[in-house]
């Protein structure tokens, strides 16, 4: 799954390859859905900013939230920030998609 981030992020930042936001994010998402922190801090970042994808704090919020819990630092500091820039309902709703995306993506053991 590490190897599937890098081909994101080699596609997102034209790495050896020709610059490709709809691959890079295909990638990236699939790397973050099977829980690389890597993957899903950096989806939260093009959230957030707009590239690849509508701009929306709140799915960024959700990434952030998911790479935080694993273990990623930048996430963490992302996740304090916007708990202080959204509001109430959208941390909410954040927090919504969160349980919603255990759900549908267990953590897998071992």
């Amino acid at each position: 799954v590490p190897a599937i981030t890098e081909v994101g992020l080699a596609y997102l930042h034209g790495r050896g390859v020709e610059r490709n936001l709809i691959k890079a994010f295909t990638a990236l998402e699939r790397a973050a859905e099977a829980n690389e922190p890597n993957a899903q801090y950096t989806l939260g970042r093009l959230y957030e900013s707009g590239i690849g994808a509508k701009k929306d704090p709140v799915t960024a919020f959700k990434w952030f939230i998911l790479a935080a819990e694993n273990k990623h630092q930048l996430a963490a500091s992302r996740v304090e920030d916007l708990s202080i820039d959204l509001s109430r309902e959208q941390r909410e709703r954040g927090a919504e998609m969160v349980r919603e995306h255990k759900q549908r993506f267990p953590k897998k053991d071992g």
